[in-house]
């Protein structure tokens, strides 16, 4: 019999680095996977299908959300995101470790259904000018999506006490070598 797998809820404000970490994490320690999502929005260079995510129309993304396909899903600058019951169970019953990046509402979903079987860290930048700056480097958003992103990153830091560790990102190898501590149990750095 397999042991079963761990999920690994990752949140933060956008810009913070949470794909950067989750790739750090994943390159050092083969023993994570990425949870991937449906998402309605374009492909990013250097995403792929299937791999990245699932690039699927609205009318797919409502039909799943409406069949209880999803057991998350939301909505967030424009576009649709939702994580499927089956990427989730057949990972963790088969023993693999996921790592999901979700907003608030998405991490309360899917820690009220697999309480046992997740940590939930909520990961800081190290201040909100750095994020900033961050935001700006990516040269992705205007100055108006960059000052709405900066006003939803200060909501969702409201919100770190909901999670069970914190990390701040001031640099990705460190961060992710953290990340992976508490995953295994090696610090402790509740929130």
């Amino acid at each position: 019999m397999n042991k079963r797998g761990k999920i690994l809820i990752i949140t933060g404000p956008s810009g913070v680095g949470k794909d950067t970490v989750m790739n750090e994490l994943k390159n050092s320690h083969k023993e994570f996977r990425f949870c991937r999502s449906v998402t309605t929005r374009d492909k990013r260079p250097g995403e792929t299908e299937g791999v990245s995510y699932f690039f699927i129309t609205r009318e797919e993304f409502d039909r799943m959300d409406k069949d209880g396909e999803l057991i998350e899903s939301i909505e967030y600058l424009g576009n649709k995101y939702g994580t499927r019951f089956d990427e989730i169970d057949n990972a963790i019953e088969s023993g693999e470790n996921l790592i999901m990046i979700l907003e608030a509402h998405g991490m309360e979903q899917i820690r009220s259904h697999y309480k046992n079987d997740c940590i939930c860290l909520f990961l800081f930048p190290p201040s909100i000018k750095e994020l900033e700056n961050r935001l700006r480097a990516r040269g992705r958003e205007s100055d108006e999506q960059i000052k709405e992103r900066l006003g939803n990153a200060r909501i969702e830091i409201s919100t770190a006490k909901e999670y069970d560790y914190f990390v701040i990102n001031k640099e990705v190898h460190s961060c992710a070598e953290e990340i992976y501590k508490i995953v295994k149990g090696e610090t402790v750095n509740e929130s």
